[in-house]
């Protein structure tokens, strides 16, 4: 047992020892509040680090973010993430801090006052490097930066690959901070972008896109979550898949195809090569699956790979008909060996008459061998009901050119059709990519229009119903698609679309007028408004936004329209100002935009050509009904002399006196005399050929009268009527149920819209006085005329009177057909008579 003395020694030792040992970590401890001092100093006695701070009027903190990124890198298709690297940067006010006329630039002071509490929505981790950095300016305006490694969850979509485009999209939200505490915003003052990439980054198998930044309310607990999101673009190279996938499957369905030159019993080659080439194509599409998570849709890389199976596998099935066809081929042969043996070697042509006439089994072989003829005969024809030869060779030879044939339809319509979608996705073009395009297609329609080269190119852009070439003017499209495209963005169903897009429209105005724009004022942009602040360049790069602006700065001059935001409603809507009613199209229709701007980019094509002097009295006449065209798309009932006249008559490029251009030629007509040989002049007022417009006339006249069914009433040709004029001879008066109806047919000629109406009031006022006779007996009397343009147009007015005529609608839709063309046919032979004397009719 130890004394007390002993325990107090002991005591005391210890308490020395511990007194020693301690004093260095008090000393530090006492130090430190030393280093935190300036982070001390900042903070009132009342200060709440976890309490959010307010603006000077008590509205909502402003919090800023941006980003910049060093690296991207890490992209796991199988997994579907990849991982970026870079410095976080927050920017908010704390009024409540206290400064000394003097920043501070200290991290540790993060510890002690508040700061945003960061979640990031789509990182599957996020780990932070190093302290942070943190600055304090004098005016209160907290600055802090951490350098984050994440690794981000992207949903990707593989229906394309390899054709395919990643959008990968990186969130970023508050936990503790609702919208109405905090507004959280990216960092975009005067233009500058809140992405900022550190260097050129370059992804081993993809391109890195322009990222796109928006934000979005999310509703949750009946609270309202700011959500800021930046849209990563990834689009992959095809170079790597080129070379791993689609060469080598190439070059093993090519190897495959040597079976077709081998000999048909090489049975073991012909298989064993026909299934190397099937294991090897099947390991390949196993592999492919490896590199892509489990999916339940079919790949662009799939349906490759499957045709490229399909072909391996059709040369083992083209095998197998080979080698059966050689097979029973080789039998008969044997056969007809075997018989020969029997009956002798002797062929039947050295066979004498006279033993042949004497020994009954030389008879009956030589019957039998007639019979051997008509048997391969009617074996062969029965093959013949396939489509390949029956002999192995012959098919062997056949396939030798089918099979590569067929293989290079496919690629080349695979890679038209997967390539067309790859860069629509990933490029736009340009004007003057398709300058050249427009050129030959205008040189084009006119050889084909037999049009000479001083026509006006409007009428090879109209469409076939209007009287065009129906070839489209692709710098004009570029525009209207250029425009539709960017509405149905605005206007789309899916939200993250319609988000990202407007936040794109919205950073491309904020570079144009330096500051946060408005919706009006984005649409203002769209509208190609050059005033104000919309005056400025802002020396921005080439975006959907900047080419869908100047598209409607080109297109206005055609078309009349606007873009305009609804307030109440928050969205865009396209006002197109078409005469009589105009047309306001709301996203719920956004479809209809490119179809409505097309329509009144058409209607200025006939607008501008109806305003030429020479070429233009036609086009509004020969416009308003697609009867009056028909022949322009099959060229049903039309003769191609017939198609070689009619455009250059319409357009007035006829090879007349007076309608010859830099001609010294006297202009009067060439038969009567008459003081300007024109079109209208030869085929509707030279005399010389008014047999021919009779019969023109009668031709019309004919077609409409066996038209009418028997049944709806009593039809009278050139009736006249007692009591009347004798030059009063109406062409047809229909009786029915009571009613008397005066039809007279005429031909006038196309000019201007004028033209038809005044024929048609012309001959209802010339026949008005036998239908005020008929009125003053009693009868209920009606008067109409058909009016068909000497040019081939139909008046859309002929309806009415062919319906009161009770022509079915199915016949009349041929029989309007069929009247224009035969008015063009006799148009052409009255020309051409009259040109040349030669007898046409």
């Amino acid at each position: 047992m130890l004394s007390e003395v002993e325990k107090f020694r002991i005591k005391l030792f210890l308490l020395i020892y511990l007194t020693i040992s301690i004093s260095p970590v008090l000393a530090y401890k006492c130090s430190e509040p030393c280093e935190d001092q300036d982070c001390f100093d900042l903070i009132p006695k009342d200060y709440r680090k976890y309490v959010t701070p307010r603006t000077f009027n008590g509205e909502r903190l402003n919090v800023t973010f941006s980003f910049t990124i060093f690296d991207l890198d890490e992209i796991n298709t199988e997994k579907m993430d990849f991982r970026m690297h870079g410095y976080v940067h927050f920017t908010w006010s704390d009024l409540r801090l206290i400064l000394n006329g003097t920043e501070v630039n200290n991290g540790k002071c993060a510890r002690h006052i508040w700061t945003p509490e960061v979640v990031f929505e789509t990182a599957k981790s996020a780990e932070i490097f190093g302290s942070s950095y943190l600055h304090i300016s004098l005016d209160k305006t907290v600055t802090m930066a951490q350098r984050y490694s994440f690794k981000v969850g992207c949903l990707m979509y593989f229906e394309h690959y390899p054709f395919d485009r990643q959008n990968c999209v990186f969130s970023i939200a508050l936990m503790s901070s609702t919208d109405s505490e905090v507004n959280l915003k990216w960092d975009k003052e005067y233009g500058t972008e809140a992405i900022f990439f550190f260097k050129q980054i370059e992804p081993l198998q993809f391109k890195l896109g322009i990222p796109v930044t928006y934000k979005n309310v999310v509703t949750y607990n009946g609270a309202n979550y700011t959500y800021l999101h930046m849209n990563i673009n990834l689009v992959r190279r095809l170079t790597g898949s080129f070379i791993n996938i689609f060469a080598p499957s190439t070059l093993v369905v090519a190897v495959s195809w040597v079976n077709f030159w081998i000999r048909v019993d090489a049975a073991p080659a012909r298989v064993a090569l026909s299934i190397t080439s099937l294991l090897t194509l099947c390991t390949q599409m196993q592999q492919n699956k490896l590199q892509l998570p489990p999916l339940n849709y079919i790949t662009a890389v799939d349906i490759w790979l499957f045709v490229c199976i399909l072909m391996v596998f059709c040369t083992l099935i083209e095998f197998a008909f080979c080698y059966n066809s050689y097979s029973e081929h080789k039998g008969r042969t044997e056969k007809m060996k075997f018989n020969n043996n029997v009956t002798g070697s002797r062929p039947m042509s050295k066979v004498n008459p006279w033993m042949e006439a004497q020994d009954p089994d030389a008879i009956d072989l030589k019957k039998e061998l007639k019979k051997l003829p008509k048997q391969l005969t009617e074996a062969r024809n029965k093959c013949s009901y396939c489509c390949f030869p029956c002999n192995g060779t012959e098919l062997d030879v056949f396939c030798r050119k089918l099979f590569p044939l067929s293989f290079v339809v496919f690629v080349v319509s695979y890679w038209v059709y997967f390539l067309k979608l790859y860069n629509h996705e990933n490029f736009h073009i340009q004007k003057r990519d398709v300058a050249d395009l427009d050129k030959t297609l205008i040189s084009t329609g006119k050889r084909i229009l037999n049009l000479p080269t001083r026509a006006n190119v409007n009428l090879v852009h109209l469409s076939c119903n209007k009287g065009g070439a129906a070839l489209p003017h692709f710098r004009a499209l570029l525009d209207v698609y250029s425009i539709s495209h960017a509405f149905r963005l605005l206007a789309s169903d899916d939200h993250l679309t319609s988000d990202v897009a407007f936040a794109g429209l919205q950073s491309a105005v904020r570079k144009k007028i330096l500051r946060d724009p408005t919706p009006s004022e984005c649409a203002e942009f769209l509208n190609g408004n050059k005033a104000g602040d919309f005056a400025r360049d802002s020396g921005d790069l080439s975006t959907q936004w900047s080419r869908a602006r100047q598209a409607a700065d080109r297109l206005s001059k055609y078309v009349k329209f606007s873009w305009t935001y609804n307030e109440e409603l928050g969205c865009f809507h396209f006002n197109i100002f078409r005469s009589p009613n105009p047309v306001c199209v709301v996203p719920s229709t956004a479809g209809l935009v490119a179809r409505l701007l097309r329509d009144d980019l058409e209607s200025y094509y006939i607008k501008q050509l109806s305003g030429l002097v020479d070429q233009g009295k036609t086009v509004e006449v020969f416009s308003q009904h697609p009867a009056s065209n028909h022949f322009l798309q099959a060229g049903d009932f039309t003769r191609f002399c017939d198609w070689n006249f009619i455009h250059r008559a319409r357009l007035g490029c006829l090879q007349l006196n007076a309608t010859m251009r830099f001609s010294k030629r006297n202009p009067k007509c060439r038969k009567c005399g008459y003081v300007r040989e024109t079109i209208p002049h030869v085929l509707n007022h030279c005399k010389p050929h008014s047999d021919a417009w009779k019969r023109r006339h009668d031709a019309i006249q004919n077609r409409v009268a066996r038209a009418i069914p028997s049944s709806i009433g009593s039809v009278s040709i050139n009736k006249k009527f007692p009591g009347i004029a004798k030059s009063l001879i109406p062409d047809m008066v229909l009786t029915k149920s009571g009613e008397v109806f005066v039809i007279d047919f005429t031909v006038a000629f196309e000019d201007r819209l004028t033209s038809f109406a005044k024929a048609r009031q012309g001959k209802i006022d010339k026949y008005l006085p036998i239908v005020e006779h008929l009125r003053r007996e009693g009868k209920v009397a009606h008067v109409d005329a058909i009016v068909v343009g000497s040019l081939g147009s139909w008046d859309p007015s002929n309806d009415a009177a062919l319906a009161q005529m009770g022509v079915s609608k199915k016949y009349a839709k041929l029989m309007r057909k069929l009247i224009c063309s035969d008015t063009i046919r006799w148009s052409r032979d009255i020309y051409i008579q009259h040109l040349t004397d030669k007898k046409q009719y």
